[in-house]
């Protein structure tokens, strides 16, 4: 039970949202460590998606979902649900402008290799979990990821999964 203390709480969404359940050492801190392992051999630009209130992504999920895997596909994707129809709820005039920051940053990596987007802050390659740019509306930024996901308490319950050196 140890890793429930560990878990944020958030006044929205109480400390057993999915919204922090999902900071468990089976997501964010492994994609930071994932992160880290690959950018020895590649240029790996690491990012988190914080839109407090996207659009949900599935039907009536009974619940204030937030920002949670495939949150951020439809401000790529106009009306994607998770459905084969193309039925989600329009974003709202701030989430629009994070959408095209995003998509800035998307075409700009594919063009050349380093994702940039004018009037936002500069990516720069990641090396290090606590420099990861956090994509919120009007308030895109740098921020300590492995501090803000716990990654040290994890690291001491899981150290075999999370310390782990490889060649």
């Amino acid at each position: 039970m140890r890793w429930i203390t560990a878990c944020p709480r958030r006044p929205s969404s109480g400390p057993f949202s999915p919204t922090s359940i999902r900071r468990s050492p089976s997501t964010n801190c492994i994609y930071l460590r994932t992160g880290q392992l690959a950018a020895k051999y590649v240029n790996v630009f690491e990012y988190e998606f914080a839109d407090p209130d996207p659009p949900d992504v599935v039907a009536n999920p009974g619940i204030k979902m937030g920002a949670v895997h495939s949150s951020e596909l439809p401000y790529q994707f106009p009306g994607f649900s998770n459905t084969m129809k193309r039925d989600a709820a329009p974003l709202t005039p701030s989430q629009q402008a994070l959408a095209a920051q995003m998509m800035a940053y998307w075409t700009s990596f594919a063009r050349s290799g380093t994702p940039s987007a004018v009037g936002a802050p500069q990516w720069k390659a990641f090396t290090d979990a606590g420099a990861v740019l956090r994509l919120e509306p009007y308030k895109s930024a740098w921020f300590d990821a492995d501090q803000a996901h716990r990654c040290g308490f994890w690291r001491s319950v899981y150290p075999d999964l999370l310390d782990r050196t490889y060649p």
